[in-house]
């Protein structure tokens, strides 16, 4: 398939792709030794209504018909928070999931066709006893899942925050969670910074070590410690 680019001034660029059933050559942009052709199957490729399932979504009324709404979202794989007038609350997994072993290698596709995750089946937590969801791009299943998730997730440390300002107190307000949507401490930084101090003092500046020490983990623009950390 030949793409014609327009270019001011000068003639046409005629950039041709390569692809096939199962999507482009990405080996035209990264070569292979020997000029082995690399396709790329991903659900991206895959017709979508992502669009009009938000704003289908954004009309539901239940959580129930809002879940049954997400069903039919297809990429990219996101984790939304729901919740309706009734007083329902869940963290629900959307999107098209493939579900592979980790690190399938290029196999054709007879010997490894797509396989998703059902809709039904995706990560989904409902009312939990606690009275809240939350999500900072950490994975939201255990290894208690019966499908296998692969992929790079936070290490949690966004979370463990956020939980633990969640549950610092009973009732909430805008107030409060505007200040968590501009909470800038590092709880990463709390664990990691004194085993920084044990190894570095006397081995650098003194002047590193003392701002560590002094630190209130906050990762301000105008943090001085924040910048060796």
């Amino acid at each position: 398939h030949d793409e014609i680019i327009g270019v001011k001034g000068q003639a046409d660029e005629v950039l041709t792709i390569r692809y096939t059933p199962r999507g482009p050559l990405v080996s035209d942009l990264l070569p292979q030794p020997g000029g082995q052709a690399v396709s790329l199957h991903r659900t991206g490729m895959e017709p979508g209504h992502e669009i009009g399932v938000l704003l289908d979504a954004a009309r539901a009324t239940t959580l129930d018909e809002m879940l049954h709404r997400f069903g039919n979202f297809s990429t990219p794989p996101l984790s939304v928070a729901v919740a309706d007038a009734a007083g329902e609350i869940a963290m629900a997994g959307i999107g098209r999931m493939a579900t592979r072993q980790a690190g399938p290698g290029l196999l054709p596709p007879e010997e490894f066709p797509p396989r998703y995750v059902p809709p039904e089946e995706m990560p989904l937590e409902r009312n939990p006893e606690r009275g809240w969801v939350a999500c900072a791009n950490n994975c939201l299943v255990d290894e208690r899942y019966p499908h296998p998730i692969h992929g790079y997730w936070d290490p949690g440390f966004r979370y463990r925050r956020i939980v633990r300002e969640l549950e610092a107190r009973e009732l909430h307000s805008p107030a409060s969670f505007r200040a968590l949507q501009l909470d800038i401490r590092s709880v990463h930084a709390e664990e990691v910074v004194p085993l920084l101090i044990e190894l570095l003092d006397g081995a650098i500046a003194p002047w590193v070590v003392d701002d560590l020490r002094g630190w209130d983990y906050e990762m301000a623009v105008e943090s001085r410690p924040a910048l060796p950390y």
